[in-house]
């Protein structure tokens, strides 16, 4: 298992991270749902959240039954409590809300790997990005996000990137660090204007 799985690596992370991995590690919630392999994902362990972000967990479901009892059975007596079973795009996905901690934790599953789920994709990509572009770019697409927007639309405006955004970051997933260097080329060359405008001024 890569990175992302182990969650108690966010034990030593950001601030952030580190109240993230004391909910999570109180609530006992990733040792409860350890056999449909949890993992967190979205904007905290990219340490692009704002105030308010949740704790986004995919799962992969192979009976949802069994995971609804599981999940009612332990965490339905928190407030803001909802599961609901959706269809989407000719899938059945498992949706879970509560707030716990002082953050709203949001379960999401797939009857498939959380590898192979769009949610744990797009953080790959993104961290990808963050990891090239430095600093500059991660504080940008959080300002987009204070401004409103969500995760994946911030990266594609800020990537000049036109076309669905959800679906055209996907497509970077295989690709080399010469593709996210290209499109992050014309961003590098704006920041680097950017910085020369500013120290005229």
């Amino acid at each position: 298992m890569g990175k992302w799985h182990n969650w108690r690596r966010y034990e030593n992370g950001t601030p952030m991270q580190h109240k993230m991995y004391q909910a999570l590690d109180r609530l006992q919630i990733m040792d409860t749902l350890a056999p449909w392999e949890p993992v967190v994902i979205g904007t905290i362990p990219l340490d692009i959240d704002i105030p308010g972000s949740d704790i986004d967990i995919a799962l992969y479901v192979d009976d949802f039954d069994q995971v609804e009892q599981v999940v009612r059975q332990h965490f339905s007596q928190f407030d803001g409590f909802r599961l609901e079973r959706r269809v989407q795009t000719y899938r059945t996905v498992l949706v879970c809300q509560f707030f716990f901690d002082g953050f709203e934790i949001e379960l999401y599953g797939e009857n498939r790997p959380t590898e192979c789920q769009n949610g744990y994709r797009h953080m790959v990509i993104e961290s990808r990005f963050l990891d090239l572009a430095g600093t500059r770019l991660r504080d940008h697409i959080r300002q987009l996000k204070l401004n409103g927007l969500k995760t994946e639309p911030a990266f594609a405006e800020v990537l000049g990137i036109e076309d669905d955004p959800y679906d055209s970051l996907l497509m970077y997933y295989h690709r080399s660090d010469s593709a996210y260097l290209s499109t992050l080329s014309h961003y590098i060359q704006g920041t680097q204007h950017q910085k020369i405008s500013d120290t005229i001024s």
